[in-house]
Parts: C-alpha cells; structure tokens; sequence
C-alpha cells in the first residue's frame, strides 16, 4: 500500500503538470500586442470639444454584443462599438490621450494598430472584441485638429473645409486614427490590461470574416447577407456597415452601377443579347436595397427584358416581396408632376431585422 505522502508528491506534480501545459497553451494561443494605458467612456454628443464629452475611467465594463455599458455610441447593430487608438500616434501629433475620441489608449509592443486585422479575435482584459475595420478622422477629431492646426491667422473658408491643408491630419488616414471592433464577450477593461490577438487553427488570426474599409465594398459585403425575400432600407444599411446616413445620397447611382455591371455579366455568361428577369438571378442581390420608406430607387437597364414596373420591382416579385404603385398625389409639387412610385407593401413583414450574429460574428 502506497505512503499517503507519496501519493501527494505524485499529485501536487500532476497538477503542476497541468498548469504548466494550459499555461503553454495560452502562449500558442495567444500573442500579446500591448497595454491599455487609458480608458474613456463617450457621455453626450457635444461637438465643441473632443474630450469634455469622454469620462476618463480606471476600469471600463463592455456588454456582450453591445459595446462600452454607459456610452453613447453602444449599439447592438453597429460595428464601431469600440476603438482602439495608438498612444504613439498621439504623442507623434503632440496631443492627449481621448483626443482621439478613443475608448482605449493602447501602448503596443513593437508594432503598431495595422497588426490588428479586421476579422481578429481579441482579449482585452476580461472581455474579447471581434476587430472590424479601421476608423476614419470624424467630425469631433477634425474640428479639433483644425483649432490646433497652423494654417496662418486668417485661413480661407476653403482651407478651413479642406483636410489636405490641416497639419499632420492627413497622418491619422487609417489605421492611424485606430481600428474598430464589436464586443464578443462582456466583461471589464482597466488601465494596465493587455491585449492579445487569439490565435486559432495552423496559426491562422483570421476568426471571423473581414469586413471591407471602403463604403462600396461594405454595402456589397452587406447585399450578400441579406435572405432572399427580404429588403433593406438605406439607413439601416448605412448603420449596419457603419457609414454616415449623408452618404446615403451616393446610393441610387451606386446601386445602379452594380445593376449595369451585373447585366453586363449575364449577357457574358449566358451568351445572350437579352435577359429575361423571369429567370435571370443577379450574382449581386443590387434589388433588395430600397429607400428607406420602401420606394424603390433602380432605374431601368438595357439588355433586360422586364415588365412596366422596372427590374427591380421584378427581382422582388419573384422573391415574393409585394410592390405596389402610387399614383401621383393631389397635390402634384409634392410628389412631382406625373409621378408614379413604385414601393414594397407589407414593409414590417418584409424588412430585414438581424441579429449581431448575422452581421458581425460569421466564421471564416
């Protein structure tokens, strides 16, 4: 019969034994990329300054799929729930930490933010954040560079609106301004946390699938989410792929070029001088991105053969999405003159309402 210390010795050596295996295996999993020296919390909307609006923390909470608890800028349905700016590139522009509009101030270990791609996975203290893309100079960071900014005692009104002419401002173009990223898993963020990218599998950093930086290529990463049967307005579309609503003005001709380019294609493959929308289907879903209030904003294209309605009120009705016709109002300057809408019916039921999962959580 075995010693009672023997069979303790043996023990405390395979607990140790364990530890130090699951210790080995967080270093292969995880590579540390720097320390959060700040943490900042966004209160109101306040564009007179840039830092006044931020609450400098010791500890920040992050909920899951929500963003920094507390701060303005949490959205269930954003992919800019938190930036990550660079301590190096502040003290390159001689400016504090939060000036950036920063929820972390990072210190990184011999690289820089362009180490984190979009499509990482990252612990941040006790919470893990799913990076997006990088972030462009915004309104508050803009005005503030240009108070600081050495254009001479009296600028031109052009000089003050051109960025190109802002000292060092041209400098933050990303990913110097810092990268985005949604949160995975809650949990609390403080000063002196590191940072580590998650490894996964044969080494690969890649988790989720990258999300583009340009807007186009957003809105085309978007239209290849969006189920069959379902429609998007422009405004959620903007909010889901995190653009400014301004920019929605650009989308009927964008839209309308993605149309073209995609008819051209199907001539291409099918060999064909004529489409028929009764049986061609689009690579790219162009259709189902409508006006927000439900209208319909696609022209007609040449080479498509479609009823009087247009090609997009086609595509949806084969999709079973209802799209009705206004007749001109009363009232014709309020509608333009002889002006015939066409617009999805039934909009609650045909909208696309996703989840943070759909957009933002999809493996590789």
């Amino acid at each position: 019969m075995p010693k009672r210390g023997g069979s303790s010795k043996a023990g405390d050596q395979e607990s140790a034994d364990f530890l130090t295996s699951k210790r080995r295996k967080f270093e292969s999993e995880s590579s540390i990329v720097g320390t959060v020296v700040a943490a900042f919390r966004k209160q109101d909307a306040n564009r007179k300054t840039c830092i006044l609006p931020f609450l400098l923390d010791e500890r920040v909470e992050l909920e899951a799929q929500e963003g920094v608890v507390s701060d303005l800028n949490r959205n269930t349905l954003s992919p800019r729930q938190v930036l990550l700016s660079d301590l190096a590139v502040m003290r390159e522009l001689g400016i504090e930490p939060g000036m950036l509009c920063e929820n972390f101030c990072i210190k990184w270990a011999d690289t820089d933010t362009a180490r984190l791609k979009s499509g990482m996975q990252v612990k941040c203290g006790s919470a893990v954040l799913r990076v997006t893309f990088n972030c462009e100079p915004c309104g508050h960071v803009i005005d503030y560079m240009k108070s600081k900014a050495s254009v001479g005692s009296s600028p031109s009104l052009e000089e003050t609106k051109n960025i190109s002419s802002i000292p060092c401002l041209t400098d933050l173009a990303p990913p110097k301004r810092g990268v985005l990223a949604t949160v995975v898993k809650g949990g609390f963020v403080k000063v002196g946390d590191v940072i580590a990218v998650v490894q996964h599998v044969d080494d690969d950093t890649l988790f989720y699938e990258s999300i583009p930086f340009a807007t186009k290529e957003k809105i085309l990463w978007l239209l290849g989410k969006i189920p069959r049967g379902k429609v998007v307005g422009y405004k959620d579309a903007l909010q889901y792929v995190g653009t400014k609503v301004g920019w929605a003005r650009a989308f009927p001709s964008m839209l309308n070029k993605i149309m073209r380019d995609e008819i051209q294609a199907g001539l291409v493959q099918g060999k064909t001088k004529k489409l028929d929308t009764k049986e061609w289907a689009p690579a790219i879903p162009f259709h189902r991105l409508v006006l927000s209030s439900g209208e319909l904003g696609l022209g007609t294209g040449e080479g498509v053969e479609c009823g009087e309605d247009g090609i997009q009120a086609d595509l949806l009705r084969r999709e079973n999405v209802k799209v009705g016709i206004e007749q001109p109002g009363l009232i014709p300057r309020l509608r333009g003159v002889g002006k015939v809408t066409r617009k999805v019916e039934q909009w609650e039921k045909c909208v696309w309402k996703p989840t943070h999962e759909e957009l933002y959580l999809c493996k590789r």
